[in-house]
């Protein structure tokens, strides 16, 4: 990613911006692409790191992918990027060949010492500039790898949910000692850890980001011609997929041919299969279970909803809108951070299937408005690419590197 040089362009368009009758537009440049970050461009990206991503999930869901775009990112901006992993990890599989070093480290829970221990060799050997942690057990090996280190490698968090923290006394010290800097994916996840005891001066918002050059491939001929709502998530309660249902059925009454479709798989799997059948919609709703091309599906819906309980930021979302899919979501966690109501999308309560129904109706029947939609939201996704995502990250950890009052010092820190 190249952006030294960019000065007059930039000027350029954000004078353009600001003229801009739409409120959404001035926003959105103002948050992701104002003169004075991109002008400090060469200086974030010519310093190049070594950085040891700790992971200790198995499975694949957002944050994973959030990090495969990370790493990726980082490497094509030639830092040197190291994972400490499960061994039969999907981020491990995932990544094979793409440039990562992998270091193996199994992870048996928060208080697990001996992957701790472990990992205090892993960074013993790989002698990182910064330590990135991104589930919360990883947070809890790098707190217990560290603990005792005197000048030692900055340490992130990224925190991608937008539930509270420091529920137990362990929790209470690793947010309060276990991190120099925390990303947060959204203000909702901000939020949380304020409520958390985290100081403010910790921590920074930095959205996922998504691959927009892959998102305009998938949405070209995409689009189904019957009607469609679709969501892409885990089969989790906090998912809403239950609210869902529910909101087909009544859906149902207003036009039956109206098709559901589930994308995912997860452990409330059963439970919404006998649901769907009680509710009498499974000859409209399809469980599709977990996909490799998840993200393409998105394409063919007439309506993608995410009826989220929690959410820390809702990256389907993002891509739905990069692709031209309207968003029907709900209004917790990041989501409002990324959907305008009325204006990019449309938001309603959580676990409201009446209010939910109604904005899908909406949604698949106004023309005009869903156009709109559409449009808005895909002027503003040019924002959330994975290289600003990077761009912020590397940011975040250069400034921290050079900040005189990290206490103990970081390894880079100047003095």
């Amino acid at each position: 990613m190249h952006i030294c040089g960019e000065g007059t362009l930039v000027r350029r368009v954000d004078a353009w911006i600001a003229r801009s009758a739409h409120p959404v537009w001035r926003s959105q440049w103002k948050k992701y692409w104002t003169v004075t970050e991109r002008l400090r461009g060469e200086e974030v990206l010519e310093s190049k790191l070594r950085i040891l991503m700790v992971h200790s999930e198995s499975g694949w869901r957002g944050g994973e992918s959030q990090l495969q775009l990370l790493m990726r990112g980082l490497i094509e901006n030639e830092h040197t990027v190291a994972l400490a992993a499960p061994s039969q990890s999907e981020i491990v599989s995932r990544s094979s060949g793409a440039g990562v070093l992998f270091y193996p480290l199994d992870n048996a829970g928060s208080m697990d010492l001996k992957s701790a221990r472990r990992l205090r060799h892993i960074i013993s050997e790989y002698n990182p500039d910064v330590i990135h942690a991104h589930a919360s057990h990883a947070h809890s090996a790098m707190f217990l790898a560290t603990i005792s280190a005197g000048e030692r490698p900055l340490r992130v968090v990224s925190r991608r949910v937008s539930f509270g923290v420091g529920a137990n006394p362990f929790s209470r010290i690793k947010y309060s000692r276990g991190a120099d800097l925390y990303l947060a994916v959204s203000s909702g996840a901000k939020d949380a850890l304020l409520r958390g005891g985290v100081s403010e001066d910790r921590i920074r918002v930095v959205f996922d980001g998504i691959d927009l050059d892959h998102c305009k491939e998938v949405a070209v001929s995409q689009m189904s011609t019957e009607k469609t709502v679709g969501i892409v998530a885990s089969l989790t309660r906090e998912k809403g997929h239950a609210d869902l249902l529910r909101a087909a059925a009544l859906v149902r009454e207003e036009d039956p041919h109206v098709r559901f479709v589930v994308v995912g798989d997860g452990p409330e799997r059963k439970a919404l299969e006998k649901l769907s059948a009680q509710l009498g919609v499974d000859k409209m709703v399809t469980f599709a279970g977990f996909r490799e091309d998840a993200i393409a599906m998105i394409a063919t819906f007439t309506c993608f909803v995410l009826p989220s309980h929690q959410e820390g930021l809702g990256t389907t979302i993002l891509n739905a809108q990069a692709m031209g899919t309207p968003v029907v979501a709900t209004r917790v966690g990041g989501i409002p951070d990324i959907v305008v109501d009325g204006v990019t999308g449309l938001l309603v309560a959580p676990e409201d299937p009446v209010g939910l129904s109604a904005a899908i109706m909406r949604m698949l029947v106004d023309d005009d408005f869903r156009a709109g939609c559409v449009d808005r939201a895909r002027s503003q996704s040019i924002g959330y690419s994975y290289q600003e995502m990077v761009y912020k990250t590397l940011d975040a950890y250069r400034t921290l590197l050079k900040s005189p009052s990290a206490h103990p010092p970081v390894k880079g820190q100047a003095q």
